[in-house]
This record gives C-alpha cells, structure tokens and sequence, in this order.
C-alpha cells in the first residue's frame, strides 16, 4: 500500500524513501491531516533551487539511477547496491540517493505543472 499525491499533478511516494511532506523542501509547507500545497509562479525560485540542490546531492548517481530505472521495475535496496559496485565499483547510501532522487522527480513534476499551467495545487497522504 502506498501514498499518494493528487491535484495538478499526481503519483505515489517512493515506499519506505520519501516523506508526504517531502515537497515541503520547495518552499511551501504543506497542511497538516492531508497536506496541500500549492505552489505558483512566485515559488519558481525556490522550486528551481530546490531542484538545483536534488542534482548537487545526486551528482552522477542520477543518471546511473535513471538508467537503473529504465532497466528495472522491481528493485530492492540491495539490487541498487549491487548495480552500482558491479556497473561502476562505486558504493553508495541507497536510502538516501533515493531519497534525493524521488525528490528530484517529484520536483520536477511541480516546476513543470507551474510553467505550463502557472501553479501546481496537489494533496498528499500522511
């Protein structure tokens, strides 16, 4: 089971990664019971500099884990630890790169509802 966000845009929390309130990192706190949020044109820089942090914090784990992804649609902690020691003898903290990276898209999602509609009005599960 999981959670879910709905509104101008939608999708599901990365289970046992990401936080409801996780778009709190945006610039807009979300509403306790279900948190809403919604974001418009003033927020843009802070949603561009939260972005701007998710890549920083990424850095070349972003596209190893969008590669990942596109290879897999099942994964476990251990299968992304394995990925990144056999395809790039790197180890990584699994739980918080995809910490990272579920807010990276989650962000993304958000700018792009702003920029093409002018706000991103959305409710998320606790």
């Amino acid at each position: 089971m999981g959670r879910y966000y709905r509104g101008d845009i939608e999708g599901k929390f990365m289970l046992g990664v990401q936080a409801s309130d996780d778009a709190d990192f945006f610039g807009i706190k979300g509403e306790a019971e279900e948190l809403v949020y919604h974001f418009s044109e003033n927020q843009l820089d802070d949603i561009h500099k939260g972005i701007a942090s998710c890549y920083e914090h990424l850095g070349k784990s972003k596209e190893r884990l969008d590669k990942f992804f596109d290879e897999n649609d099942m994964y476990n902690d251990e299968e992304i630890s394995d990925y990144f020691i056999k395809e790039y003898d790197e180890e990584i903290n699994v739980q918080e790169t995809l910490e990272w990276y579920a807010r990276l898209k989650l962000g993304e999602q958000i700018k792009k509802s702003v920029e093409v509609k002018g706000h991103c009005y959305f409710t998320a599960e606790l």
